[in-house]
Order: structure tokens, then sequence, then C-alpha cells
């Protein structure tokens, strides 16, 4: 019995952890740079299933930063310069953009401000990139955190609490029927509801106690290994990256013990900081990249499909390296050791971020926006006589924007045909938007009780006026179906593809 406690006692010593002094400067130096390597490789997981691939495009900008980034993951200016590019990339692209892409963005803008603000200050820790981590990393926690808390009180309605309906189930259901056998019976849609409520309302506890932060990285990083098998390798890359923030702060020293104690694996590691290094490096993986991309978008359909499923391939493999890598660490030197403050800002300039993060998560219950706002396959809606959380109430609404509805009739244009062949309305903001960038289409709907009939939208001053610039960047909305269609939506034709 002895010897099966003691069996049972070696993988927990992985989970332990303790309070330490603060991380010497060297270390963080390395845990800037490993988590600027762990997000550039999520940059380029996103753009290898939801990127543009035009050669002449702002995202291509970015796959070529990032790539720029994994040769010198150390360097600062190569790290916020990525981040700026992106953030073009994001605005160009608005409203059109999945959740993960957009926290990144926000990211972006709430980091700005402390950056600004220790230029006028005159601070030099603006050349210490260990100095910069301190600083950036509580606030991507923060951020992190709040969105899996936002994301699980979305699920809290009573579409996804239904197996019928639920996202939960419909998801689970197609993991478990992908494979060769189909391992789906309709009694595990209840238990699939219930786990994925679980697991998304623990993974933030966790990440938030000392204590349990370890763990909370394993659980998620084989969670998010799953999700990206199911096809969301896009959103598990950045899932990844994000969890690095949450490592133990002596994991580079713990680090280099393995590469000294591991003479293969640290012989890889110098070949390829010798590779990065290399003045071929860049031009290399750029050209390949490159190529990539024209075989992409000038040859036949079966080249980015091939591409996409190298793409959870590799991120299978990554998953793997990463968490032998993880173990071997974990299991040097006794318990992780945690710097104090791991969420503590350093200055109130700093909380711009994360109140972004709130403010956008917000918007569904106040009748604002319903897509990109980290109700991710969650069945949330929130328009009038639709309402179905059971926590928020409705009277939290101050907008009417999800109240002015649309009902296509017929139309020339695929898209709006498509509605009209589904028992759905649209957004009035978002049906004059379409409209307004689709001269040449017909169209016949109704709104408030009218039929409106438009022959060529082009023609029509009325049909051509779309909302404003600020509007069209901001706000995107999903279609409404009637309560009994409210099943798990993979978005649609103009919207990310985030499900509803």
């Amino acid at each position: 019995m002895s010897t099966v406690m003691a069996s049972l006692r070696e993988p927990m010593r992985l989970l332990r952890t303790v309070e330490g002094p603060r991380v010497p400067a060297a270390d963080a130096r390395a845990q800037f740079a490993v988590f600027s390597f762990v997000l550039a490789l999520a940059i380029l997981f996103h753009q290898s299933r939801l990127g543009d691939w035009e050669v002449l495009s702002p995202q291509m900008a970015v796959s070529l930063a990032a790539i720029f980034v994994l040769l010198r993951p150390s360097s600062a200016p190569r790290f916020f310069a990525m981040l700026a590019i992106q953030l073009v990339s994001l605005l160009i692209d608005m409203p059109n953009v999945v959740n993960h892409w957009l926290l990144l963005g926000l990211t972006t803008v709430g980091l700005a401000g402390g950056l600004v603000l220790a230029a006028v200050r005159r601070r030099n820790w603006l050349s210490d990139s260990g100095e910069i981590y301190r600083r950036v990393a509580p606030v991507v926690r923060i951020q992190v955190v709040l969105v899996y808390l936002f994301a699980v009180l979305a699920k809290l309605n009573t579409d996804f609490l239904d197996p019928a309906l639920s996202c939960g189930a419909a998801m689970s259901g197609d993991l478990l029927a992908s494979g060769p056998v189909s391992l789906y019976g309709a009694w595990q849609d209840v238990p699939a509801i219930a786990g994925t409520l679980l697991i998304e309302a623990l993974l933030p506890i966790g990440l938030l106690i000392r204590r349990t932060r370890v763990a909370a990285v394993l659980a998620g990083g084989t969670f998010h290994t799953v999700l990206a098998v199911a096809g969301h390798v896009s959103f598990s890359g950045f899932a990844f990256a994000f969890y690095a923030l949450f490592l133990p702060d002596d994991l580079p020293r713990r680090l280099r013990s393995v590469l000294d104690a591991t003479p293969a694996l640290g012989s890889a590691a110098s070949r390829l900081s010798a590779f990065a290094g290399s003045r071929l490096a860049f031009p290399l993986l750029a050209g390949a990249w490159i190529g990539l991309a024209i075989a992409i978008s000038y040859g036949p359909d079966l080249v980015y499909n091939g591409v996409a499923r190298l793409a959870v391939v590799v991120f299978v493999a990554y998953a793997i390296a990463l968490g032998a890598v993880l173990a071997l660490c974990l299991l040097r030197g006794g318990p992780g050791a945690y710097a104090p403050g791991a969420l503590r800002l350093v200055h109130p300039v700093w909380a711009i971020a994360p109140l972004l993060v709130v403010l956008n998560a917000a918007t569904p219950y106040l009748g604002l926006k319903t897509q990109s706002a980290f109700t991710m396959y969650s069945n949330l809606q929130t328009e009038a006589g639709r309402w179905n959380h059971v926590l928020v109430p409705e009277s939290v609404r101050i907008f009417d924007l999800q109240d002015d509805t649309v009902e296509v009739v017929k139309s020339s244009d695929q898209r709006l045909a498509e509605a009209a062949g589904e028992d759905t309305e649209l957004i009035e903001h978002d049906f004059r938007t379409y409209v307004s960038q689709h001269p040449e289409l017909s169209v016949s709907y109704r709104h408030e009780g009218e039929l409106v009939t438009v022959p060529r939208a082009g023609r029509d001053p009325a049909a051509s006026d779309g909302p404003g610039l600020v509007a069209r960047k901001l706000l995107l909305f999903r279609d409404v179906p009637v309560a009994a269609r409210n099943t798990c939506r993979d978005g649609r034709e103009g919207g990310p593809a985030q499900g509803s």
C-alpha cells in the first residue's frame, strides 16, 4: 500500500509551488523571450487557419513580423513592432475579427498607455526586456482570467443548457464523430455541457491561485489540444502563449538545467539558435511562407486544405513537445517558485487593457454588438424578446441596436438569399452596412412591418447610405434566429466564424 501511495505522490511534485523572491533580471529577460516566442508562434498558427493568405495584405506583414520575432524573441523592439503591425491589420479588418485576435489588439492598445507614460517620464526600463515583462505580464494575466470568466458567464443561458441546441453538445458530438469510428452517443450531451462549464469555470480560478496554477496550465493545455484536434488551432495557439505567463518564475533556471543535463536536447537548441542568428534565416523562412501563400492563393483548394490539416498535426506535435519539456523542467529543483505580485499592476495606467476587455465583454448585455464579445460558442441571445441568460437580467440593457431587425424576403445576393431561406432576421445595422457595400444587389425585405423593395442598391439613396465608419468598425451582430433554431452556428459570410 505504501508503494502505491508513493507512486501516486510522485506526479504531484509537478504541481507544487512556493512563493519566492523577486525574479532575477536574467530570468525575467528569459521569461520575456519565452512569451515573445510562443506568442509569435500563436500568430503563425492563427494565420495558417484564419489569416488572409494574399501576399500583398496587412496580414502577410503580421506573419513576416512574427517570423522576425521567432528568430530573436529576446528583442523588445521586434516584439512591440509585431504587436503594432498586428494592431494595424486588426483595425483594417474590423469588425470581422475573431475573439483572440481582438484580445491581442486590445492588449496592444492598453500596453501603449504604459509605454507612453514611461517615455514621458523617461524611465530607463524601456530598454530592459525583463523590466518590460514585469509590467506587461500582470496585465495580460488579468485579461486572460477575465476572458475565461466572461466566456463561462455567457454560457449560463437556457439554450446552452439545452442538449438539443447547445454548442457544448454540438462540438463534443463533432469531435467524437470525427474519427474513423464514431464514438458519439446522445447520452454524452449532458456530460459535455456540464464538463464545458466546469472546465471553463475552474481554469480562471486555478490560474488565479498560486498553488493551483501549474495544474490549471496542464489541464488547460490538454483541453486546448483537444480543441485544436477539433479544428480550433488558432484559439488554442493563443491559449498556449498566454499560459506561458502563468508558469513558475524559476522556469528559465530549470530549463537551463535541463539543457545542461540532456546533451541531445541542448545540442538541438544550440543548432536552432545558430540558425536563427544566421543572415539566411529570415529570407529562407519568409520566402517559404510567401511561397506557401502564393500556392494557396492561386493553387487548387486542396493546397489550403492540406495546410489546414498540417497545422493541426504540427500543433499537436508542438503541444506534446511543450508538455515534455515542461515536465522535465518541473521535475527538477523541487516546487516551482512564483514571485509575489503576479497580478499586481505597477501603475493605474496599466489597467487600460483589462478595462477594455470588460467593456468589450459587456457589449451584448448592454444592447450593443454580439460578435467578437468573448461569448464564444455560448448560444447567448440578448435581443429583445429572445433574452436567454439565467443570471443577468434583461433590465441591464441600455441600448436598442439589437431590437431593430430586418427580415429578408428575397434577394439577388447569395448571402441575403440564404438569410431569406432561413427562419432568421438580420440586425438593421449589419443589413444596411452590407447593402451599402454591394451596390449591384437587389433585395426585398420587411422592416418595422413594411415591405420594402430595392431593385438596385446603388441607385437607391436610402439603401446605399450605410452606417458611419466608426459604427462599421466597432459593431457587428449575429443573425437573430427564432428561439427553436438557436443552435451552434459557425458564423456567416462577412463575419468571424466563432459560433453563437
